[in-house]
Parts: structure tokens; sequence; C-alpha cells
């Protein structure tokens, strides 16, 4: 389909190709056009896992080519799982997510005392006794700052949870969806404020919700637990008042709110991450470096704000 495509639109290369997609539809956040032409060739050999996870994507490839998604093979590779490859540093070997962790370089810290153990059900894990649709409850958000592992993050709950996953750029596309009960969680590409707000405050209570975001979810911080006794709250909506329990900081996911994580790296996480690289490659190259000569030849750029994130190390 792809290669039949290209030939009739003088197309030279599915890098050529994922420069039309990335000029064509500019709202989406696509990878470059390098890793994107990466994953078209893997699209037209029929692995099309990746594709299947990012529906967004997939809808304007077909719209580009002027066909319906199933053509592209995508439907049959939703249960499948391929390796994560980093998109940013190709030479780099990929991670079998399904017997392989990625590099520890931080955690994710809640609020209202919670810590990753409560994320553990998400993954398919649970202590005995336990069910996993018992343990997993209310809307959890999990804020990773710009270049700090989302990605990654996603990917291995996408391999390893055994619930639904879903990547979308607003959760308007997902109102439907979330009146099910059953759990889902959420790749939440855009910050779309107030309406994705509005969606989320109007799911059907019963329904558990994992939301992995580039962004937090709004707060009022000077709200506090009082606010449900105020006149005014009372004299709300239903509504009304699902989106200020919803953006109330006060509240859990136990209480109607959301339990709110964000990931924080470690101090050290630069030498781990260098570590961690470097000895990955030397299963397959020569890189004739150790840590710490890599470490001294960063340290001597005048501007280190250019390498302050995991991602700015691998595309280093």
């Amino acid at each position: 389909m792809l290669q039949l495509w290209m030939e009739k639109e003088g197309v030279s290369s599915f890098d050529a190709l994922g420069k039309e997609l990335r000029h064509r539809y500019p709202g989406l956040e696509w990878p470059s056009a390098r890793s994107l032409g990466v994953k078209l060739g893997q699209l037209d050999k029929g692995a099309a896992t990746w594709w299947a996870k990012r529906i967004d994507f997939t809808n304007k490839l077909a719209e580009l080519l002027k066909c319906d998604p199933r053509e592209l093979g995508v439907h049959s590779a939703e249960s499948a799982h391929l390796p994560y490859y980093f998109e940013d540093f190709p030479e780099l070997p990929p991670l079998d997510l399904s017997r392989e962790g990625p590099c520890d370089l931080g955690c994710l810290v809640g609020k209202q005392d919670l810590d990753e153990k409560h994320l553990a059900p998400w993954f398919g894990r649970t202590t005995p006794g336990q069910t996993l649709v018992t343990t997993v409850n209310g809307v959890s958000w999990l804020y990773f700052p710009p270049g700090t592992g989302r990605d990654l993050y996603w990917a291995r709950l996408n391999a390893l949870s055994p619930f639904e996953c879903v990547s979308t750029t607003a959760l308007s596309t997902l109102s439907e969806r979330l009146q099910k009960p059953s759990p889902i969680c959420i790749n939440l590409n855009r910050d779309n404020g107030h309406r994705d707000l509005l969606v989320l405050s109007s799911r059907n209570p019963e329904c558990p919700i994992l939301i992995c975001a580039p962004f937090d979810l709004p707060s009022r911080p000077a709200a506090g637990w009082k606010e449900v006794l105020e006149w005014d709250y009372q004299l709300d909506t239903l509504e009304e008042r699902n989106l200020r329990t919803l953006t109330n900081s006060a509240f859990s996911a136990f209480d109607g709110g959301a339990n709110r994580y964000r990931f924080v790296l470690y101090r050290d996480w630069r030498t781990r991450l260098i570590t961690w690289i470097l000895n990955r490659l030397r299963t397959h190259l020569d890189t004739r470096l150790g840590p710490a000569q890599l470490e001294a030849w960063l340290d001597g750029f005048r501007n280190q704000d250019v390498f302050d994130t995991p991602r700015s190390i691998v595309a280093m």
C-alpha cells in the first residue's frame, strides 16, 4: 500500500513520506521525520503495533493515502508488542519490554502519601487476595515534565498492562468510552484545557482512568476540603461540583478528585543514564569511551541547560 502510493505520488522514500505527513498535519506531535520514516518502513513490512497504539497518526496516514486504516494492516497488530526503539538514537539496541526494564532515572512522587506501589495494579501486579479491577479506581494523573521519559513509561505500560491503552491528543475523542465502567490507560499528548476537564469530570464514576501527560492536571490548591461546605458549592449543579472536586488538589481519587503524581529525576540521573547507554552499546559496538570520559566531555559545555533531560542526552 505505501510503496504503491509513493510511486504514484513521486515520493522517493519513507523519510520523504514522513516529512509530508508532518507538513500536511502539523497539529499532531509527530516524531522526527527520520524516526517517522523508520516507522513507516516497518509498517510497510507488516509491523503495525506502533501505529495501532497511535490511532491519531494512523488516521492521518490513512487520510493522506485515501484508504481505510484497516487496509494498512493496523487492526491486526493491536495485541502484538514490538520492542521499544529509541527514536532519537536508532543505534541504541531496542528494549524488549516483556523482559527488560528501562534505566532507573527517577520515580513518580504522589500527593496524599502516594507512591509508585499504588500504580502496580495498572501493570498487572497485585498482592495476594486482590483482583486487578478492585485495586484500580478513580483518576490517576501522571505528570512527566517534557523529556523525562513519558514515551518509554507509556510503552512499558502499553506492553504490560492488562487494561485498554489508548493514545490521543484530546479526551473529547474518548468521551463515549469514558462512560463505560472498565479501566482504561490514556496517553494524553496535548493540553486542551477546560474542554478536557469537562470530559474527565463527566466520566462514569465507576471508570478507573490512568492518564500519562506532559503537563499537570490543573488544580486549585487554595480551595481546600472545606469547599464542599460553602454555600455556592451547594448551589452548583452536579456537573459543576464534579469539576470543582476534580480540580481541588485536596481531594484524592477516593474522594472524587484525582491521585496526582509527578515524575522526579534522581540527582545522579545523568551518570546513571550515561553508564546504562554505554553498557548497552558495548553489546554491539566498541565505544572506546567510559562514563567518566563522557561526563567530562559534557561538563565542558558552557551551556549545561542543553543537557537537562534524559531526552537531550539520548539525542546527543
